[in-house]
């Protein structure tokens, strides 16, 4: 309809034109009429001008519309005359601005949810193009490696030594297993990274997830398979022996004095008493697999706390250990077993109490607080010599201890405890700082 005015207006513009003109042009050769001469002329000029007018006002008008879509800039509209020729153009022009705003608007809602479901995601997603700079990281990465929105690769090097080089060094479509040092922590990364194209460029897309829970809890469960293999083999073998030599050494008794029968039974009691210590070192193993399940209840931390240093100031105090407490907040709060958790850090405070023995001024911390992610730590705190570094991967497993008389599963104990909770515990130790072992809720 638009297109029918359109035309119809230059036709007959057209003609309108041609008339003029020809009018002033056949009088330029009448010489008695100058008025008429000069009216024909302005009315064929004024004509011209208004049909260029015409023209260039639709052209005007498809321009603006054609960089209006060029731009998908839905703020501009055509006015609509209704006296004009094209009312329908605008209408329909109009109409196109506002399916190119709905698109927008349907474009930048399907944004925002993918982005929300992305920085909700529990794996660490990032991003990044081939001059390492950064186009996306989600909240899980950032969490899992301790940095709040990264530019390029070389902050994640601050943060973690060279880890920039780990990410740039992967082989697409493999997955790649890693440990790292995350603020004094060491952390097991499991990696992938899948590459595509962006605008012609390559995009490097790395997943990763922090699978020490996992680990852990797989090499607990092949530890206590072990354990009871061992026991149940081992107390197989040294209890009929244990009966059998007290035996011999009841008929030994019977036949004689003489010396050869006192060494004899003198011998056979030392294998009874070895065998006796066998089966109780044993036997302690068994507490590995025999950890009663929690029985959950809401603590207060403090009260815990204040409780544990109340029962240990007087070893502490024989040591000259100064015992401390800090809690914050005041109502502090974790919902776990109440003589597995008291378990755990009595034995811990024990550990460190040992690794004081030598320090002039001993000093053991209990620090409890929420982290940045609202998750309960407590912290158990020593002035000592620390733990070396090339045993510091060791000390949790079972039969492992640097003390003479010790068993090598306390800690292994306090692990299983902690994953019992759905929890963990972390050790961060320097050589000659000290050592902090936190129990994670």
């Amino acid at each position: 309809m638009a297109y029918n005015r359109f035309a119809l207006g230059v036709t007959v513009q057209s003609v309108l034109t041609g008339l003029a003109g020809t009018v002033f042009v056949w009088t330029l050769f009448q010489d008695y009429l100058l008025i008429a001469r000069f009216s024909a002329g302005a009315v064929w000029l004024g004509l011209i001008l208004y049909m260029i007018y015409y023209v260039n006002r639709t052209n005007r008008s498809l321009t603006q519309f054609l960089q209006t879509v060029k731009q998908l800039d839905s703020s501009k509209a055509l006015s609509s005359n209704s006296k004009g020729s094209f009312d329908l153009l605008s209408i329909t022009y109009n109409d196109i601005i506002d399916s190119i705003q709905e698109v927008k608007i349907s474009k930048e809602i399907e944004y925002q949810y993918f982005r929300s479901v992305i920085d909700n995601a529990a794996t660490g997603l990032i991003a990044f193009d081939m001059q390492g700079k950064v186009e996306m990281i989600n909240r899980s990465a950032q969490t899992i490696l301790g940095l709040n929105s990264p530019q390029y690769l070389g902050d994640f090097d601050r943060n973690i030594d060279g880890f920039s080089k780990l990410l740039m060094n992967l082989k697409p479509g493999l997955d790649s297993l890693s440990k790292v040092i995350i603020e004094d922590e060491m952390v097991s990364l499991s990696l992938r990274k899948v590459l595509f194209m962006k605008q012609k460029q390559e995009i490097s897309l790395i997943s990763l997830h922090n699978i020490r829970h996992e680990l852990e809890e797989e090499e607990l469960e092949v530890w206590q398979k072990l354990i009871s293999v061992l026991t149940h083999e081992i107390m197989n073998s040294v209890s009929p022996i244990k009966s059998l030599t007290g035996t011999l050494v009841n008929l030994a008794g019977k036949s004689g004095n003489d010396s050869q029968t006192e060494d004899m039974v003198s011998g056979l009691k030392a294998i009874e008493t070895r065998s006796k210590g066998l089966l109780k070192f044993v036997d302690s193993y068994r507490n590995l697999s025999k950890v009663p399940s929690p029985v959950f209840q809401e603590l207060s931390v403090i009260k815990l706390l204040s409780e544990i240093r109340v029962l240990l100031h007087e070893e502490s105090s024989k040591n000259q250990i100064a015992l401390e407490v800090n809690v914050q907040p005041d109502d502090l709060a974790v919902f776990a077993d109440e003589k597995l958790i008291s378990q755990v850090l009595i034995n811990l405070i024990s550990n460190a109490t040992h690794a004081l023995k030598e320090s002039q001024v001993g000093k053991i911390e209990l620090i409890a607080h929420r982290d940045k992610e609202k998750r309960t730590n407590i912290s158990v705190r020593d002035n000592g010599q620390g733990i070396p570094n090339e045993i510091v991967d060791k000390i949790f497993i079972p039969f492992f201890t640097t003390r003479e008389n010790g068993s090598g599963i306390g800690l292994s104990l306090a692990r299983q405890i902690m994953h019992m909770h759905n929890a963990s515990i972390r050790v961060a130790s320097s050589p000659g700082e000290g050592c902090t072992f936190t129990l994670v809720f």
